[in-house]
């Protein structure tokens, strides 16, 4: 019977017997095909269309196996392949990171490390949002934006994020500090759970940075909160070093949106001197008091303080220097801790 060649019925080839399915009995009549496909586009006058993924032609049997995506019909021939087509099409939407920049103390490098890691982040291609959070608007001030609508708009439902969120640059967003939040600032019923409700979506970003106010309050507790990790600048001084004392017993009472505790994700020694002892003991009190949580240093540079003034970062002011090597350390470090690698 190999040595027979019968002609197929759907799409005229010549082709021996040698399935069962190639044979079909439609009452007196024998059909002949010489494929499934065939067979069934044939018997169940089905399409044949051509897989987008693997190319193989397939008679169209079940719903899955077309996919319309903004006005246009896809068409696969398995589940695999159907997997393969959706993740191309839509990419897979991450759960963002979420982290405080914090310190009961000022004057500790809080902002200028929230702007640099956002920068930093965003320049990888992260698309990261950066909250002014600090009602002295400190990162609203430096970039110059338009403050009409911004946190503090809000947080009391009279804005969204999606409307108060501003471009700074490729990949950076900002939601200026907006007006008045100082009213806002000692308002008991501010919680984690009420953030996370106003802020809506934030499935735009793989990062969110929130700069925070150094002064203890519901505001800056409902950020933590709502952020669950916090990184902590302390610059190397022995009274900062009381900072992170507080702070770290204000996160024991503090617990995320899902119950867990505000995550103490990393220290980051600041305006470090390996020259002065002063800046050596500071390390060594904090590895001691906080065993694998020191995170490098961010020496003391003239790059870094002119950054204050500018909104350029140290890795387009001085990609060389000392300030962009302390920092593209920094930012490996935390991109691990964050898992954003």
């Amino acid at each position: 019977m190999a040595d027979i060649l019968y002609e197929c019925e759907v799409c005229k080839t010549k082709f021996p017997l040698t399935k069962r399915f190639q044979v079909y009995r439609d009452g007196d009549k024998t059909r002949f095909f010489c494929s499934e496909t065939c067979r069934t586009s044939a018997v169940k006058q089905a399409k044949i269309l051509e897989c987008e993924i693997c190319g193989k032609r397939f008679a169209q049997e079940y719903a899955y196996q077309s996919l319309p995506f903004e006005g246009v019909e896809h068409n696969v021939c398995s589940i695999p392949c159907r997997t393969v087509l959706t993740e191309r099409l839509a990419p897979p939407v991450y759960q963002a990171a979420r982290v405080c920049i914090a310190n009961q103390k000022g004057g500790t490098g809080k902002t200028t490390t929230a702007f640099h890691l956002a920068a930093g982040f965003a320049a990888k291609g992260i698309p990261v949002l950066l909250v002014d959070a600090d009602p002295q608007g400190s990162l609203t001030e430096l970039f110059k934006v338009n403050n009409e609508l911004g946190l503090a708009e809000v947080l009391r439902g009279q804005a969204t994020l999606l409307t108060s969120v501003q471009l700074l640059r490729e990949n950076l967003f900002l939601l200026p500090v907006g007006k008045n939040l100082n009213e806002l600032t000692y308002n008991k019923s501010l919680s984690g759970p009420l953030v996370r409700k106003q802020f809506g979506s934030i499935a735009d970003y793989r990062l969110v940075i929130i700069d925070v106010s150094p002064a203890q309050s519901p505001l800056t507790e409902a950020m933590l909160a709502f952020a669950g990790a916090v990184l902590v600048p302390v610059s190397c001084d022995y009274l900062a070093i009381h900072g992170v004392s507080q702070l770290s017993d204000t996160l024991r009472s503090l617990r995320d949106n899902s119950g867990r505790l505000v995550e103490l994700l990393g220290l980051i020694p600041t305006f470090f001197d390996g020259r002065t002892r002063a800046s050596r003991n500071v390390i060594n009190i904090l590895n001691r008091q906080y065993p694998n949580l020191v995170l490098s240093p961010i020496r003391a540079s003239a790059d870094i303080r002119e950054t204050g003034q500018s909104t350029r970062t140290v890795f387009e002011a001085n990609p060389s220097g000392r300030g962009a090597h302390d920092y593209r350390t920094l930012l490996n470090e935390v991109g691990k801790r964050l898992k954003l690698d």
